[in-house]
């Protein structure tokens, strides 16, 4: 079976609508070019101190190989998959840090699992906050994160950990799961999301049906912070307006994906 290699991930899913649209994660994966996945998941989810375009083309080919395989079982387990619940979508999800030199901000993009059925808390959180800021993140924020119930699927943290729950789907049913893809997404974020969703599916192996194989003596690692020395009050600063603003796009994109899941329905 031929693995599909466009020349962009997600090409027609730039869509439609101003704010975005909903595609299956299998469209969304088995729309990747195996070689540049298997760079951006080398880059962005394994950790490597090492440029994979250094390592070079012959030394990534089993890797690659690897990707493409995995591609392929997709491939050919999405059209076969039981249609998940339309309770939960996943959408691009950002953080960002202060990179250990005056200025340097480094962007982490990957994937969030969100519950429709709480899109308006979502909603609520967004007015409450209202949006996206240039200066200083408004109190109101600091006051309703602190006030959030415990498990609030809404707040930043809950969003950052709502992925090491999916690792568990078998592969039918989180092929078939909806994922939100913002207007305009550019060709390398989407590889990153897509990553995101790749090592979550593979990083503990598949069996032969196409489900992760869990083992009790392997728990999924907590991403923590690198050590660096401490940002100046500038850079702190910024590290937190724009970590505020990717959780506001989160909670649009979430109250969007509902909003398409009705109409879709």
């Amino acid at each position: 079976m031929a693995c599909p290699r466009p020349a962009a991930p997600l090409p027609e899913f730039r869509l439609v609508g101003e704010e975005g649209a909903l595609v299956t994660v299998g469209e969304a994966l088995c729309a990747c070019d195996p070689h540049d996945l298997c760079v951006t998941l080398l880059r962005c989810q394994a950790g490597w101190a090492v440029d994979p375009d250094a390592v070079g083309a012959r030394r990534l080919r089993p890797l690659v190989s690897r990707v493409r395989t995995a591609l392929r079982a997709m491939g050919a387990l999405r059209p076969h998959g039981e249609a998940p619940p339309g309770h939960e979508a996943l959408i691009p999800w950002e953080s960002f840090e202060y990179a250990g030199r005056p200025g340097r901000v480094e962007r982490s993009l990957g994937a969030a699992l969100v519950p429709l059925g709480r899109a308006d808390d979502a909603r609520q959180a967004l007015a409450a906050c209202g949006g996206a800021v240039w200066g200083p993140v408004p109190p109101v924020a600091d006051r309703l994160l602190g006030e959030a119930p415990p498990g609030a699927p809404w707040t930043p943290d809950a969003l950052d950990a709502s992925l090491v729950s999916w690792e568990g789907q078998p592969w039918p049913r989180a092929l078939g799961c909806a994922l939100w893809v913002p207007h305009g997404q550019l060709r390398s974020e989407a590889l990153q999301v897509a990553a995101a969703l790749f090592w979550a599916l593979t990083r503990r192996g598949f069996s032969a049906r196409g489900r992760p194989v869990v083992s009790s003596s392997v728990a999924p690692a907590p991403r923590t912070a690198r050590r660096q020395p401490d940002p100046s009050p500038a850079d702190a600063a910024l590290v937190r307006r724009l970590n505020y603003n990717a959780w506001m796009a989160a909670l649009r994109a979430q109250a969007e994906s509902a909003r398409l899941m009705e109409v879709s329905r």
